[in-house]
């Protein structure tokens, strides 16, 4: 059977190929990472505030080909909504590409970060998707290949307590594909929380490539009421009761 080459690029953000780098308020993870000496460099998408990140892993099968943190690009997403609510892209541009190399050619990358809020409203759940640029498979119709990209997220409160899971995937395996994406989760409204977030991208045939290219991530929020108010619907509703044991 003739091999054909096939390219699938999953546009999945609006806003085409554009890189982020080239959207005012774009950060380069370096900078998000390293540029304080206090750790504490931080962006700022609505009333919410993503800081304290960190590099926290970063394996691949070329020893030479360590990951350019000045070139992978977080970009604030805020258009006002709760549902979903602020959140971030991550443009990886060239850092999350692999060619196949006969065995099993990765890059294997985490990183973690805080999301607090400085409004009234807190984070109740979150999304997880492919992001802006889009993602990219090419590979040759032979029935044997193996190549992919797959992020897999964590979501902890302050005291380490996992909040939530969640895992998007795109593969082609022997011809097959798997397509998983986007995925969410709902918490309890918390005010700050932890995020720990693993990028994957391999290939095994040396004419086959995955290129992660973005990611996109958004909190949904909710107002939390005041003290003062929740004590007037407290004594409501203990009213309300009083009133109905008095009928009875």
């Amino acid at each position: 059977m003739k091999k054909t080459l096939l390219a699938l690029a999953l546009a999945v953000a609006a806003g085409g190929a554009q890189a982020v780098n080239t959207v005012p308020g774009a950060i380069s993870l370096y900078d998000l990472i390293y540029d304080d000496p206090n750790n504490v460099t931080s962006i700022t998408a609505g009333d919410k505030v993503f800081s304290q990140w960190k590099q926290t892993f970063f394996g691949a099968s070329d020893p030479q080909g360590a990951i350019q943190l000045n070139n992978i690009f977080v970009t604030p997403l805020s258009d006002g909504g709760d549902n979903p609510g602020p959140g971030i892209n991550i443009d990886f541009t060239d850092q999350m590409t692999v060619t196949g190399d006969g065995v099993y050619a990765y890059r294997d990358f985490t990183i973690e970060f805080n999301v607090s809020t400085i409004g009234s409203k807190q984070i109740k759940d979150n999304l997880l998707d492919f992001g802006n640029p889009p993602s990219v498979l090419t590979w040759t119709v032979d029935g044997l290949n193996d190549l992919g990209i797959a992020v897999e997220e964590w979501v902890y409160d302050l005291q380490g307590n996992q909040l939530a899971h969640k895992f998007i995937e795109f593969s082609v395996l022997d011809d097959v594909q798997t397509r998983n994406w986007p995925d969410s989760a709902a918490f309890a409204p918390q005010d700050e929380i932890r995020v720990k977030k693993n990028f994957l991208v391999w290939s095994m045939d040396v004419t086959d490539t995955a290129t992660l290219g973005g990611i996109e991530q958004r909190f949904s929020q909710q107002d939390v009421p005041e003290p003062a108010s929740l004590a007037l619907l407290s004594l409501g509703l203990f009213g309300i009761g009083v009133a109905r044991r008095r009928r009875s």
